[in-house]
């Protein structure tokens, strides 16, 4: 016999009204969202616009495919849960110096350095809300049985991120001589410190042995 699947989109819209770590980790999916919309195709197009060939986009494109790859390798080995704060609040700081240097001008120098340091930025931060997030979501209610609607209220919150800040890129910066790109790009870098009012202070095992 099939057996029928249930899915509580309910209780997951009951749980968004009460409980607020978890309201509070949706929200900080949007402002990861916001980031991801930057970077869906804003990289590529930079990169061609001072490189100018196409097949030293795609080089440069898989050399920072690989550097994101060594980072989330390293990051996942070295990182302690204990430490999403002070991860999300470096990585923060590395987009708003990688944005910072937009505003200087497009030069070759320029775009390679705002590349490099979102490529080291983002599968840090990414995995550490991630990680964040999958642990509060062994906190809810129901034993478990939230975990396929969490998911999909996350991909909604992402999708909700990316939308406002593709929206803002056409309406505010048509094209790349536009005086407002980089500042698109600078207020979406500086959004991502609300991400520190969105995720909850943990002690570290020590503090929390030694209270007991």
């Amino acid at each position: 016999p099939v057996r029928r699947t249930k899915y509580y989109l309910r209780p997951a819209g009951f749980l968004l009204r009460s409980h607020i770590p978890w309201r509070k980790a949706l929200y900080g999916n949007v402002v990861i969202g916001m980031m991801q919309g930057v970077l869906m195709f804003l990289p590529q197009i930079l990169l061609y616009h001072v490189l100018k060939q196409e097949d030293l986009v795609g080089y440069l494109s898989a050399v920072l495919s690989g550097l994101s790859i060594a980072v989330s390798y390293v990051f996942s080995r070295l990182a302690r849960s204990e430490s999403v704060r002070r991860y999300i609040l470096l990585t923060s700081l590395g987009y708003m110096f990688g944005a910072l240097l937009l505003l200087l001008d497009l030069t070759l120098f320029t775009v390679i350095g705002f590349m490099v340091l979102h490529t080291i930025c983002n599968p840090i931060k990414s995995n550490a809300f991630d990680a964040y997030f999958y642990k509060l979501i062994g906190t809810l209610p129901m034993k478990g049985k939230l975990r396929t609607e969490a998911m999909v209220v996350r991909e909604l919150c992402w999708s909700v991120g990316r939308i406002a800040v593709v929206l803002l890129l056409i309406v505010l910066a048509d094209d790349l001589s536009a005086p407002w790109l980089p500042w698109v790009i600078i207020l979406t870098s500086a959004v991502q410190f609300v991400l520190l009012f969105f995720v909850k202070k943990e002690r570290s095992p020590a503090v929390r042995n030694a209270r007991g």
